[in-house]
């Protein structure tokens, strides 16, 4: 395990919130939300050790996203979905500890470059783009099966600039006799979905008035 420990400032929380106060107006100030100051220290937990499989279980808030976040900023890690936070979260994160874990020879681990947290917010995200990706690559293979005939037997596409290159390279690839016409779908189909600069029919427009040169 590259992380061993994380141990919260749980009994620091009370001078975090009186800071706070002093930096929003002095004598005045005050927090309008506190968080995550309470959630832990309510029960004395302030310390998390790490097996090679950690579960956290309890019920809504309970705090184990807080948990999670804290960590996942205390590491820097990598994050794509946003996170519950507030005024104090930052000075909490800072005052929160943690230890690495040694190695077989003794030695303390570093947290290896690009590690991130993934949540399941994150996993919905890639879940949905993969669907659509499906969805799309479904209709570019419809489109490309038509096409194939056209870019195999039909005119020779002629390069005279930089705009006819796609063109000219799906012919040679539909004309390569290692390359039947399943593989060619399936190669050119996922890449027409991917294609985020120019839309489907956009694409297919171009190819074919290619070929009608």
């Amino acid at each position: 395990m590259y992380l061993d420990k994380f141990i919260l400032p749980i009994d620091e929380e009370s001078s975090l919130i009186e800071q706070r106060m002093a930096y929003n107006g002095g004598s005045f100030g005050y927090v309008d939300e506190t968080y995550p100051c309470g959630i832990f220290s309510k029960n004395r937990f302030s310390e998390l050790s790490f097996s090679k499989i950690t579960i956290l279980y309890g019920g809504n808030g309970s705090g184990k996203s807080t948990l999670l976040n804290l960590i996942a900023n205390k590491l820097e890690l990598n994050r794509i979905a946003p996170f519950n936070s507030s005024e104090l979260f930052s000075s909490y994160v800072e005052h929160c500890k943690f230890e690495l874990g040694l190695d077989d020879e003794g030695f303390k681990h570093r947290i290896p470059n690009g590690s991130r947290i993934i949540t399941s917010d994150d996993i919905f995200d890639y879940m949905l783009t993969v669907r659509t990706n499906n969805d799309e690559i479904v209709d570019s293979t419809e489109d490309i099966r038509s096409e194939w005939g056209n870019l195999k037997f039909g005119n020779t596409v002629k390069m005279n600039s930089m705009d006819d290159y796609e063109a000219l390279r799906l012919q040679v690839l539909s004309r390569k006799k290692s390359i039947s016409r399943r593989e060619f779908i399936r190669r050119v189909a996922g890449k027409l979905a991917r294609k985020k600069s120019i839309s489907r029919r956009e694409f297919i427009r171009r190819v074919a008035g290619k070929l009608e040169c």
